[in-house]
């Protein structure tokens, strides 16, 4: 997304990820990634850099 202000707009959803999903709790600093979906469906997926 060009800007994490657009993902509060109406009808913007994000939805955040971790690496592992088998473990029961993300460590601190550990990657994710956050998944957005526009008001017209369409789905952005961007993966923050390690720590």
């Amino acid at each position: 997304m060009r800007c994490n202000l657009t993902k509060q707009h109406p009808g913007f959803r994000a939805k955040t990820l971790t690496s592992e999903p088998s473990q029961p709790a993300r460590q601190l600093g550990a990657p994710h990634t956050v998944v957005v979906t526009t008001p017209t469906g369409h789905t952005y997926t961007s993966q923050a850099p390690p720590l």
